[in-house]
């Protein structure tokens, strides 16, 4: 069945005023994701691999496109850094536990804001962490940012 005129047009303004939202909603996550990347202090991506880290740091937006090896490289990402970078070792570095990679890097996470990692704690007085896994054959993504602001 052919749409006729109207049809047509109530379609086209429908699908310009959706991009107009999403265009909207994305400028409101970008400024929302310009203030989040100055208060994280501490990252635990999920890094199964060694290339996973650099990549989700870019995929967070925490690193400009093809810069994350560069926060590495300038030591921002080690634990004595600006924006320390798996502290707990990574998933390689516990065995990568696979279905419990997510919360293994929340309880990292609390713990370095309770400042009870022991010798992984970075240092300072971290407020703010993000963590994040996949699952699932890579269906399920989750980010989680948690603070300890006394």
């Amino acid at each position: 069945k052919k749409l006729t005129d109207e049809q047509e047009e109530d379609l086209k303004r429908l699908l310009i005023r959706a991009v107009e939202e999403d265009q909207k909603a994305r400028l409101r996550l970008e400024r929302r994701i310009e203030q989040l990347q100055k208060e994280i202090n501490i990252v635990e991506p999920y890094d199964p691999f060694a290339y996973k880290e650099l990549h989700h740091l870019e995929g967070l937006l925490l690193a400009d496109r093809g810069k994350a090896p560069q926060l590495a490289i300038d030591g921002v990402s080690a634990r004595t850094g600006n924006m320390p970078v798996c502290p707990s070792g990574g998933l390689l570095g516990v065995g990568n536990p696979i279905a419990a990679a997510g919360l293994m890097k929340v309880c990292e996470l609390f713990w370095q804001l309770r400042e009870e990692a022991g010798p992984r704690q970075v240092p300072g007085k971290p407020e703010t962490g993000l963590a994040q896994a996949w699952g699932d054959l890579m269906q399920v993504g989750t980010v989680i940012i948690m603070r300890n602001k006394k």
